[in-house]
C-alpha cells in the first residue's frame, strides 16, 4: 500500500499532527513507533510534575478548538470537565497530560507502535520512499510505502565524556524515575545540571531526603540558578509572527539571540525554585550538612575511587578548582537532536550546511523535494520555538498545508503586540 505520508516517531508533535490529519479523510497516513505504547518522558516524571504550559496548548486546540482530540474534549469523555472547570488551574500534571495523549492515540487507527523504522530508501522514478518496517515482538520485517514523510523521533540526553554507560551509579535523566530507589541507596546523591530536568530530579530526592539516609548535592554551571522568563510579553516570542522574524534572520543573529533568549527555554520554572528554597528553610535542621548545592561550578571530569566518585570541577566565577566526592551522579545536562540511523540512506536528498547539519526550510522540510518534514529539529534556525510544545499546532497546521497544498488550516497570525524588527 502506498501512503500520503508516513510519520516516524510518534510524540507529542507527531501526534497532534495526525490528530489535524484525521479532519482530512482524503489522505492516508500512517505512524511508526518502537515503544510499546505512548510514552512521553516517563522517566522524568515525578507525581508532582506540571507542564510548563496552560493546558489549552494541547496536541490542537490552538488550531482547531473544536477538534474531537482536544484536551477539553478529553475530559468531557470522562466526566472531569465540570471538576476541571472548579479545580481552576490551567496547568496540568505531566501524568495526565501523559494519559491524554494515550488516549488520543486510542481514537487513531493508523498509529503503529513496537514497530521500528530501520531503512529509509527514495525511489526517483516512482518518487517514493520505501520504508522497511521491523516488529520488535516476533521480528518479522515488513514495507509500506509513502510518497512524503514526518520525522517525529525526538531528542536524546546530553552524555558527558565521563559518563559510564554499565555503571547503575551513573543515571541519565531520562532514566531518572526508573533509577531512583537504586539510587536512594547511595551516601551522597549529586545533580549534575541546573535546568528544569535537574531542577525536578533534585526537588524529588529533596523531598523523600527524610526517610533515607543519603546526602544531596547539586551543581550547575551557570552564574545562578536562572528563573523561566514566563512574562506575556516574553511568551510573544513562541509566536508565529516572532518565528517568521526569527527565521529570516541571519545566522549571526540567530546565533546571538538564541544564547540572549536563554531565559525563555532553559530557566527552571519559579514556583519549584522558591519551593527548593521553602523547603531548605522549613527543614533547615533536617537538611543541615546534608545539603549542598553549588551554582556557577562546572563538572570537568569524574574519576572512580575506592567506593566513590572524585569529582573534579571548576568555578565559572572565580575559576577555582573545586574537588567533591559522590557515590552516585544524576546527569541533567540537557538534551540534543539525534539523526536515526535509517536517515544515512537519505544522504543523496538531504539538504545540509557545512557543517553537516540538516537545513530546515521556512515549511520544516530537510529534503531537496520539499517532501521530508521534521519536528523538534534546527533550534539554530528556527530559534527556540522549535521544542516547545505550544508551538507545535502551528508548526502541524502548516505541514498539513503543505501536504495537502492548499490552506486547509489557517492558525491565527499577526496578533503581538510587539512589532519585531
Amino acid at each position: 500500500m502506498v501512503y500520503d505520508v508516513a510519520g516516524i516517531g510518534i510524540g507529542p508533535f507527531n501526534l497532534g499532527l495526525s490528530s489535524l490529519l484525521e479532519t482530512v479523510p482524503s489522505v492516508k497516513k500512517v505512524f511508526f513507533d518502537r515503544k510499546s505504547e505512548f510514552a512521553w518522558h516517563k522517566g522524568i516524571m515525578p507525581n508532582w510534575s506540571t507542564l510548563q504550559i496552560p493546558f489549552i496548548a494541547d496536541l490542537v486546540t490552538l488550531v482547531d478548538p473544536t477538534s474531537d482530540f482536544s484536551y477539553l474534549n478529553y475530559l468531557k469523555v470522562h466526566g472531569r470537565l465540570h471538576r476541571f472547570y472548579i479545580y481552576e488551574n490551567f496547568y496540568i500534571s505531566r501524568e495526565d497530560y501523559n494519559a491524554y495523549c494515550k488516549w488520543v492515540c486510542k481514537q487513531q487507527k493508523d498509529l503503529v507502535f513496537g514497530k521500528r523504522v530501520e531503512t529509509v530508501v527514495y525511489n526517483q522514478k516512482t518518487e517514493l520512499y520505501r520504508l522497511e518496517i521491523r516488529d520488535l515482538g516476533n521480528h518479522s520485517l515488513d514495507q509500506v510505502y509513502a510518497k512524503k514523510l514526518v520525522l517525529g523521533t525526538g531528542t536524546v540526553p546530553i552524555r558527558p565524556s565521563f559518563y559510564q554507560e554499565n555503571d547503575p551509579r551513573h543515571c541519565l535523566i531520562n532514566d531518572y524515575s526508573y533509577q531512583k530507589e537504586e539510587l536512594k541507596n547511595n551516601e551522597i546523591i549529586t545533580v549534575v545540571g541546573s535546568g528544569q530536568s535537574g531542577a525536578e530530579a533534585f526537588y524529588d530526592l529533596l523531598l523523600d531526603l527524610k526517610d533515607n539516609s543519603y546526602s544531596l548535592q547539586w551543581i550547575g554551571r551557570i552564574k545562578h540558578f536562572m528563573a523561566m522568563d514566563l512574562n506575556k510579553l516574553a511568551l510573544e516570542i513562541t509566536t508565529p509572527d516572532y518565528a517568521k522574524f526569527f527565521y529570516d534572520l541571519p545566522k549571526e543573529n540567530k546565533q546571538e539571540l538564541v544564547i540572549a533568549q536563554r531565559a525563555l527555554y532553559k530557566g527552571v520554572n519559579f514556583k519549584l525554585l522558591n519551593a527548593i528554597y521553602d523547603y531548605l528553610y522549613e527543614h533547615y535542621e533536617l537538611c543541615k550538612g546534608r545539603v549542598e548545592i553549588f551554582p556557577s561550578l562546572e563538572l570537568l571530569d569524574c574519576r572512580e575511587t575506592v567506593n566513590a566518585w572524585q569529582l573534579q570541577a571548576r568555578s565559572t566565577s572565580s575559576g577555582k578548582a573545586i574537588e567533591l566526592e559522590t557515590q552516585a551522579l544524576i546527569f541533567a545536562l540537557g538534551f540534543r537532536y539525534e539523526e536515526p540511523d535509517f536517515m544515512r540512506t537519505l544522504d543523496d536528498v538531504l539538504r545540509r550546511n557545512d557543517d553537516g547539519e540538516l537545513v530546515v526550510s521556512e515549511n520544516f522540510t530537510v529534503d531537496k523535494r520539499n517532501t521530508i518534514f521534521v519536528q523538534n529539529v534546527g533550534l539554530s534556525q528556527h530559534g527556540i520555538v522549535t521544542p516547545d510544545l505550544s508551538v507545535g499546532p502551528f508548526r502541524n497546521a502548516m505541514i498539513v498545508n503543505e501536504l495537502l497544498g492548499q490552506e486547509f488550516y489557517a492558525p491565527d497570525r499577526h496578533f503581538t503586540f510587539q512589532r519585531f524588527v
